[in-house]
């Protein structure tokens, strides 16, 4: 195993070379700047990710932020024009998937409440329905593009998305 050497002397024969228990000898000096090289890749690298990082911050994050945010009581009537459109308990997942596109910070239980009080007569989902009606719309709302999706709930979905926008983050 050691070449016909004990452990000891294969260790010896090691260090005498300049390397520490590698079984395959590389002077310390290469492997220093192997080691060096390593470092300014790594450098160069991060750099990189580092300047993106600063671009989100310094650019993306104002036009973000400049978004308006939504209030309860704008959410509470765009439920109520799109409660006459809902068929199934899972079609308010397209509300839901709309919202989060949008950024606008609403969970599963809120919605749910809010479908409660302001829709009592529309299907009433609960967090399951949310999960079985969402879908990867590939796309932007309202510009859909069906794809791996049924036709009935894609013009379902199309059309409370349709209403939704109606009523959501217009400029005044």
């Amino acid at each position: 195993m050691f070449g016909g050497r004990t452990a000891t002397a294969y260790r010896e024969a090691c260090r005498a070379a300049g390397v520490d228990g590698h079984p395959h000898t590389v002077s310390k000096p290469a492997y220093d700047a192997l080691l060096d090289h390593r470092n300014a890749l790594m450098t160069a690298a991060l750099a990189a990710v580092r300047a993106l990082v600063d671009y989100d911050e310094q650019v993306l994050s104002n036009v973000i932020c400049q978004q308006p945010t939504q209030s309860d009581t704008g959410l509470a009537e765009v439920v109520r024009a799109c409660a006459p459109l809902i068929t199934k308990k899972s079609d308010w997942a397209a509300l839901y998937m709309l919202l989060t596109e949008r950024k606008a910070s609403v969970s599963y239980t809120d919605l749910c409440r809010l479908i409660a009080e302001c829709a009592p007569d529309a299907p009433q989902p609960k967090k399951q329905d949310f999960y079985s009606g969402l879908w990867n719309p590939k796309g932007r709302f309202p510009d859909w593009k069906p794809t791996e999706v049924r036709y009935d709930k894609f013009r379902r979905h199309y059309l409370i998305a349709q209403r939704a926008s109606e009523f959501l983050f217009t400029e005044a």
